[in-house]
């Protein structure tokens, strides 16, 4: 094991300790719950889930910006996450409960999976470029249609509609953890199972297909990988940005592009990356919170500036 992975793996170690001691007390109808109630039953799921949900976003968008060639694909780039969001969005503004949420924004982007393996299935050879404007224009398209939604329905409707777009990983207990944590699990098989096809794509389609790779079957699998995987994050957690599109540049740009080896820095890398955000959520205004969609934006956002400029 190299001396990198290493210095990442105690970099998390820490993290996850400042993660677990960090944050103020928890109230339920004016009682402190003891320490250790706390501790098992809010902050280790809260950090677990972290955990999950940033290696989750960081191994999709490495996948996903060698499957499209483009730098700012993100598991977002879909426009898979987009439609979960509205759909979840309609259920909030019609007053239903938060599981029939979840369970509406996963039958959603299934939905926008299968409208976007029809597309792949017909494009062929240049589904990739289709596939990426086509997600760019769902993005728009839905964002429009959940904005639309707050002028149709009272302001505590669209405040609650507003808090879940922001992203956050406020979690009681471990079923959204375990539910996240199968997910992150099946898409890490296949996206590493698919590595090896991943690098030989890189060097050309008509190369790759020399050397027997098929492109279309590559193309399915890791769009179906990412695109549930992602669909089932957005479903429980919301939208949160910036994590699958600037961890996966940073690590490119230090370790290469062999996909076994960025698969393996992002997960740890995202994951890190996404606690930090959430420990700075919690403290940065404490006693008040900051979603840590929120976070992640106000870090990503100039990080990202910086790597275009710096490498032009």
């Amino acid at each position: 094991m190299s001396k990198k992975i290493l210095g990442l793996i105690f970099i998390l170690i820490i993290a996850c300790l400042v993660s677990v001691t960090t944050g103020p007390d928890i109230l339920v109808q004016g009682l402190v719950f003891p320490a250790a109630d706390i501790l098992l039953n809010f902050r280790l799921p809260r950090l677990l889930l972290a955990l999950v949900i940033g290696a989750g976003l960081s191994i999709s968008g490495a996948a996903l910006q060698s499957l499209f060639r483009n730098d700012l694909a993100s598991p977002y780039t879909l426009g898979i996450s987009s439609v979960s969001a509205l759909a979840a969005s309609i259920s909030i503004a019609l007053g239903l409960s938060s599981y029939m949420s979840s369970i509406s924004a996963i039958l959603s982007s299934l939905l926008c999976l299968l409208f976007i393996l029809t597309v792949t299935k017909y494009k062929s050879r240049q589904s990739n470029s289709y596939l990426l404007l086509l997600g760019v224009s769902i993005g728009f398209m839905c964002s429009s249609l959940i904005f639309s939604l707050q002028f149709f329905f009272d302001t505590s409707r669209a405040f609650e509609i507003q808090k879940w777009l922001a992203g956050g990983i406020q979690v009681v207990g471990y079923s959204e953890v375990i539910v996240c944590f199968l997910a992150l699990i099946v898409s890490i098989i296949v996206l590493f199972l698919s590595a090896k096809d991943l690098d030989l794509l890189q060097v050309g389609y008509d190369f790759s297909r020399a050397r027997g790779v098929n492109a279309e079957r590559v193309t399915m699998l890791v769009l179906l990988a990412s695109g549930i995987m992602t669909g089932v994050f957005v479903s429980i957690c919301g939208p949160i940005g910036f994590v699958g599109l600037i961890i996966p540049n940073i690590v490119r740009l230090s370790m290469g592009s062999i996909h076994r080896t960025l698969f393996s820095y992002s997960l740890v890398t995202g994951a890190i990356f996404l606690v930090v955000c959430d420990v700075l959520g919690r403290t940065i205004l404490a006693p008040s919170e900051l979603p840590v969609g929120v976070v992640t934006g106000l870090l990503g956002a100039p990080v990202f500036v910086y790597l275009i400029v710096k490498n032009r």
